[in-house]
């Protein structure tokens, strides 16, 4: 099978898994684009944005009874949440894709630092999440405030290492969600923001974008599809009952990665 062909397949399957889990897909997808298959670093960050849109279709055919009561607009609730979220996300993500952007651009002998970072945040991540408890609030509860704090802190997953999933998810933990309501609000907010995400990719870095092949990036989005959706109900399940050794487990696996690198490098 051509080498190609076996690297797309790869990057999709590993995006359609790790987006329902609070570890960063995007991060996922760069390390693997960067150490496995030695792409360059800001190519790899904006492969691992690109194909986040794949997931988003499978979001939608898991959620399609939610979307469609908010496209007839039976559920005013939602569909407020919805905009509130996509834009308070707007609003700290877009600034953030700017920087890292830049950042990235100093070169390949910051990976090292780069990927210890995500172990480390991966860490911190794992420790709140351990000692967050189920609340009473469902999603019928949902109100704007919730909804701003919840797209502020989405936004923040522009940043390499930080998980959408497991940040909006201990965000909702937070404010009194219990487990089963906040995952469904948190992969509610994830289809317009990762939608938009690859779209705004595809315009922004065209150039970047078009290196990859265009037969390359659509089997990869594809991919992404499928196997997103053919293990949500398996990953959302993993995801709500072992979230926190789940995530310290890659943590640590992580912070590995990146001290084994900065020794290579030295």
């Amino acid at each position: 099978m051509n080498s190609s062909i076996l690297e797309s397949l790869a990057v999709g399957f590993l995006q359609g898994i790790f987006e329902w889990l609070p570890v960063s897909s995007k991060t996922i997808v760069m390390l693997f684009s960067s150490l496995g298959l030695g792409k360059p670093l800001v190519l790899s960050y904006i492969i691992g944005l690109a194909i986040q849109g794949g997931t988003v279709f499978a979001a939608i055919a898991y959620f399609w009874r939610e979307i469609l009561e908010v496209m007839l607009l039976k559920n005013r609730k939602l569909f407020v949440y919805l905009i509130v979220v996509t834009f308070s996300t707007c609003l700290t993500g877009l600034p953030l894709y700017v920087v890292f952007t830049r950042f990235l651009l100093l070169g390949e002998e910051f990976l090292s630092l780069i990927t210890a970072m995500i172990g480390f945040l991966l860490l911190i991540q794992a420790l709140i999440l351990s000692r967050l408890k189920t609340g009473a609030k469902k999603l019928t509860n949902v109100n704007v405030f919730d909804s701003f704090i919840l797209g502020f802190a989405q936004g923040l997953s522009a940043t390499p290492g930080i998980s959408r999933s497991g940040v909006t998810v201990a965000v909702l933990l937070y404010l009194g969600y219990n487990v089963d309501d906040a995952l469904k609000l948190s992969f509610l907010a994830s289809i317009p923001v990762n939608l938009g995400a690859s779209i705004l990719i595809l315009i922004l870095e065209k150039p970047d974008v078009l290196y990859l092949d265009t037969a390359s990036l659509s089997l990869a989005f594809l991919v992404s599809v499928v196997t997103g959706f053919a293990t949500i109900k398996l990953l959302l399940f993993v995801a709500k009952r072992y979230s926190y050794k789940l995530t310290l487990v890659l943590g640590i696996a992580t912070m590995a990665i990146g001290l084994a690198t900065a020794i290579a490098l030295r």
